[in-house]
């Protein structure tokens, strides 16, 4: 009985260490020589084996926690990567961008002396892009101030003639009109003259009549009766040279009239035209100013710059001597605003 209790207690140890083993994953290969475990071997020898397995069983846990952990945290990272990604870049390989295309030109020609961007270069507004030679556009705005200069010249002194136009008319239309007054006074004093010239021609006159029976009576000398007769010829001529005054005297009173009348009339047309001078010099300066900004305008022009924040999306043609006309970049430069 007691051998076959023992024959079944160590079965039952053997069925134990071989359920413990069966448990690991070490796997003795045969034929290993000295690792390889003797048949009929006792039982005490299995138990250090079966403390490594579950060490290493443990330890592989362990490892494999640890790999999941570092696993998880590598895909947080790279998930909060695509997403800040996604945030503010679009990825795709079949998509449309929505945006201003601006056409980028030279508003006048010349040579292009310099490029300063690139293709799929970024640029932002106000930029330069490009450089025209300026040299002609600014010896154009040198000469439109000179011509402003000029014209302005003209103004100010169209400007000071009206005043003084003003005051030669006036001084015109006055002195005639004393011209008038002083002939009526001449043609006055002429025919008072021609008054006088008559009375005396009239008493000498009455002095021949009186002398003349008296001569004939030998009263008076005949020398006497001769200077009578010679004083009332020239009373006569007297007379008549008196008449030929007022004669003269009216007509010069009909000029200083006519010149009056004129002046008169002149006065507002040579007021009107000078002021049209001073108008016309003052639409002058205008003129020059604006052919002036024109100018500066162009000059302005040959500096070419973006016209919005965007990306150069076809470089323009960068010969330094290569001309361009104002449709020529048109073609060959454009914005794009995103």
């Amino acid at each position: 009985m007691s051998d076959e209790q023992n024959q079944q207690g160590q079965s039952g140890q053997q069925g134990e260490q071989t359920a413990q083993i069966s448990g690991t994953v070490k796997i003795v290969p045969q034929g290993s020589g000295q690792d390889a475990k003797p048949q009929g071997a006792k039982s005490f020898q299995g138990q250090p084996e079966e403390a490594t397995s579950e060490d290493e069983l443990v330890e592989a846990k362990s490892n494999k926690r640890g790999i999941i952990i570092v696993v998880i945290a590598v895909l947080v990272i790279i998930a909060g990567l695509v997403y800040w990604h996604s945030t503010y870049y679009e990825n795709t390989d079949d998509a449309q961008v929505d945006g201003d295309i601006y056409q980028v030109s030279s508003r006048v020609s010349g040579q292009v002396v310099k490029v300063y961007v690139e293709d799929n270069q970024q640029v932002e507004a106000g930029q330069p892009l490009a450089e025209i030679d300026p040299k002609d556009y600014q010896v154009a705005v040198d000469q439109a101030q000179a011509n402003l200069a000029t014209s302005e010249a003209d103004y100010e002194q169209a400007k000071v003639n009206v005043p003084i136009t003003n005051v030669t008319v006036a001084t015109n239309v006055n002195t005639t009109h004393s011209d008038v007054e002083q002939t009526s006074k001449q043609v006055d004093a002429a025919n008072a003259r021609v008054d006088e010239a008559k009375a005396n021609a009239n008493k000498a006159q009455l002095d021949v009549d009186r002398y003349t029976p008296l001569v004939q009576r030998d009263v008076i000398s005949k020398q006497q009766y001769d200077a009578a007769v010679a004083a009332a010829i020239a009373a006569k001529s007297q007379v008549l040279e008196a008449q030929a005054n007022v004669i003269a005297a009216e007509e010069g009173m009909r000029q200083a009239q006519l010149q009056s009348r004129q002046s008169q009339q002149n006065a507002g047309g040579q007021r009107m035209a000078q002021q049209a001078k001073a108008d016309s010099a003052a639409a002058t300066v205008r003129q020059q100013q604006a052919k002036l900004e024109q100018a500066q305008l162009n000059l302005s022009y040959t500096h070419i710059v973006a016209p919005a924040t965007g990306i150069v999306n076809a470089q323009a043609n960068s010969s330094a001597n290569a001309a361009l006309t104002p449709a020529g970049l048109i073609r060959t430069k454009s914005i794009m605003s995103l």
